[in-house]
């Protein structure tokens, strides 16, 4: 599988962890064989294809992302089997198609996995995240340095790949596309963005959309519809 097709399968299983999760976790950076969430190749069995601690609305979790062997279920029946031994609570379900997700839960941590399980592929995708919990209040969304929210939306959640460079940043707002990027390319302009490329008409599949560059940074800004249609969800990611 293309290492491309795998950045697009593990968005997907981010998407996934942030729509589901609602409890903010601390920094937990004893990632070693030792600890009781991380998967291993020597116990699994599996071929790991990445391994990475993504920030998530400030938060650190790990990412791990795996070709499983056998079918979802046995996939599933793995990870049951391994944290109900390691003293986890777990929850499993089934979703449309080819796809499966569930948890483990401990007092003080949280794992959550994604399975694809596709025809395009002779393995099953895992996708893990694993991190350590708290009772504070829901973490901040942080922003995006030197890129402006746009005026009154509504942050959704920011994760940042810190090995890679890369973020992004989820909003929603009513405000029509039009007006939407009206004010970037003012603002941007504002911050010492230069315009790189603007679909303002809608000619991509991805909607209208606008890239920026600054001193080697880009950022894309695109505008796609919600689940409902009652808001328009801006995306801004950027690579330094």
């Amino acid at each position: 599988m293309g290492r491309q097709n795998i950045r697009i399968c593990q968005g997907l299983a981010i998407a996934f962890i942030l729509y589901a999760s609602n409890a903010s976790a601390r920094v937990y950076y004893r990632w070693g064989d030792g600890n009781p969430q991380r998967i291993t190749v020597e116990h699994s069995g599996w071929r790991l294809a990445e391994e990475n601690p993504v920030h998530v609305n400030g938060r650190e979790w790990l990412m791990q992302v795996f070709a499983g062997r056998g079918t979802s279920v046995a996939v599933m029946q793995h990870l049951r089997n391994t944290y109900e031994t390691r003293g986890a609570v777990v929850a499993q379900f089934t979703g449309h198609g080819d796809m499966a997700w569930g948890m483990a839960v401990w007092p003080d941590r949280l794992s959550r996995w994604l399975i694809l399980d596709t025809r395009a592929l002779p393995f099953p995708l895992v996708f893990l995240a694993h991190a350590s919990l708290d009772t504070a209040p829901a973490s901040m969304v942080p922003t995006l340095p030197g890129i402006p929210d746009y005026p009154g939306a509504q942050a959704r959640a920011t994760v940042q790949r810190p090995s890679s460079g890369v973020a992004s940043r989820f909003l929603s707002t009513t405000a029509v596309p039009s007006e939407i990027l009206a004010f970037y390319d003012q603002a941007m302009r504002a911050e010492g963005w230069l315009p790189f490329f603007v679909d303002a008409q809608n000619q991509t599949s991805s909607g209208p959309l606008a890239v920026y560059a600054k001193q080697g940074r880009l950022c894309m800004i695109s505008i796609s519809p919600s689940a409902d249609s009652t808001q328009n969800i801006i995306t801004l990611l950027t690579k330094d």
